[in-house]
């Protein structure tokens, strides 16, 4: 199922079985966090083409719960694996459902060149995902 939305498409093959992902706030978290002007592509993807996609393009051996990929300073790309995030959202305490819209948030920060990449942009990033979760879900 694909829906479109000014500057986001929602791509998912397999979305019967996960239908409340047509409830949550993508197109609004996307606008505050990159504006409304940026266009993400959000796909749900298996956990093959995650792997895949992460050794390809980073090089790295693993199926990610998220990945994101800049496409230019105005569109980018996220792919979650929800067999991942099927695994995982118990680990952070939270619902299924608020996972999701976790590791949109997430992706969307990356996107907005946010990183984790030192212990002290960990937490901000950490924080600001706490923030926007809590805003929106």
């Amino acid at each position: 199922m694909i829906r479109e939305f000014k500057n986001l498409e929602i791509i998912d093959k397999k979305g019967k079985r996960d239908s409340f992902i047509w409830d949550l706030p993508f197109l609004t978290v996307k606008d505050k966090v990159l504006g409304k002007n940026f266009e993400v592509s959000l796909n749900f993807i298996g956990p093959d083409l995650a792997k895949h996609l992460n050794i390809t393009n980073r090089k790295k051996d693993y199926i990610p719960n998220v990945l994101t990929f800049p496409l230019s300073d105005c569109s980018g790309e996220i792919y979650i694996c929800r067999q991942i995030a099927r695994k995982q959202y118990k680990d952070f305490h939270m619902s299924y459902r608020d996972y999701i819209l976790l590791l949109f948030i997430h992706g969307c920060l990356h996107l907005a060149h946010v990183d984790h990449d030192t212990k002290e942009n960990e937490e901000y990033m950490v924080k600001l995902e706490h923030e926007l979760l809590e805003k929106y879900k």
